[in-house]
């Protein structure tokens, strides 16, 4: 299968990526390494600095992005991709498999220490 864009990580970095390649008529796939729905994102109880939906769950946000993402036909893909080369085509080789692109974008996130210190605990899923 070809695609214009491929975006590696489903969040809202990743789903935001997608929206904006459909919209400038591009075909898109989302490759995540697990459904985990939109990301760390999901995690935050309330999201208040998000215009338009003020005190709406995390989780409630994620899936509205993911639910945008379909309605425009973005394709999904669960596989770990684990190595990224670049062939003389200037085409991108997945370890998984084969797929040629244009373009594509890594939005895998962030992935923070659990140890904060004393009050390593004090805003974990508050949004802040």
């Amino acid at each position: 299968m070809k695609y214009d864009v491929g975006i590696i990580g489903s969040g809202p970095a990743g789903l935001s990526a997608a929206i904006y390649a459909k919209r400038a008529n591009l075909s898109a796939v989302v490759i995540e390494k697990e459904y985990e729905g939109t990301g760390q994102i999901a995690e935050s109880g309330q999201v208040d600095n998000y215009p338009g939906f003020p005190g709406i769950s995390g989780y409630d946000l994620g899936e509205n992005f993911r639910e945008h993402a379909v309605k425009l036909g973005v394709s999904f893909m669960e596989q770990e991709v684990t190595e990224i080369k670049k062939e003389a085509s200037s085409d991108f080789e997945l370890v998984f498999g084969s797929w040629c692109w244009v373009l594509f974008y890594l939005c895998m996130g962030y992935f923070f220490q659990t140890d904060r210190g004393k009050n390593k605990n004090a805003s974990f899923g508050s949004g802040r």
